[in-house]
């Protein structure tokens, strides 16, 4: 059985799989997938959440306009991750990251993306 906390290796176009703790250690210039459902599931939190300080509320609504950014760049309702940086994924689930799911963060291989793009 794999650590948790160790990237495991994926058979799915050269990706593998991240955790929380790995990205808490990626450089914030670099770029991951993300699960959509993690992104939707954020925002319908934010939404329902009750607010006690002004300063909580101007928080939640930059993460609310990161993740809608992110989402408008999303070219097929189908498609499951989408592309982001990761001090974007830092600052959205500062608190969370540790304790999201496997399937949450993929790293993508730069040589397979440089390669499809000619």
């Amino acid at each position: 059985m794999a650590d948790e906390n160790v990237a495991v290796q994926l058979n799915d176009g050269g990706r593998i799989r991240l955790s929380g703790k790995d990205i808490k250690n990626e450089k914030d210039d670099a770029v991951v997938l993300v699960n959509m459902n993690r992104l939707y599931l954020k925002q319908v939190r934010i939404i329902q959440k009750k607010y006690t300080s002004d300063k909580e509320r101007e928080e939640a609504e930059k993460v609310l306009h990161v993740i809608n950014t992110t989402l408008r760049k999303i070219p097929d309702e189908r498609q499951m991750f989408v592309d982001m940086s990761v001090k974007d994924v830092k600052f959205c689930f500062h608190n969370e990251l540790v304790n999201l799911p496997a399937n949450s963060f993929r790293k993508i291989n730069m040589c397979k993306m440089q390669e499809a793009n000619g």
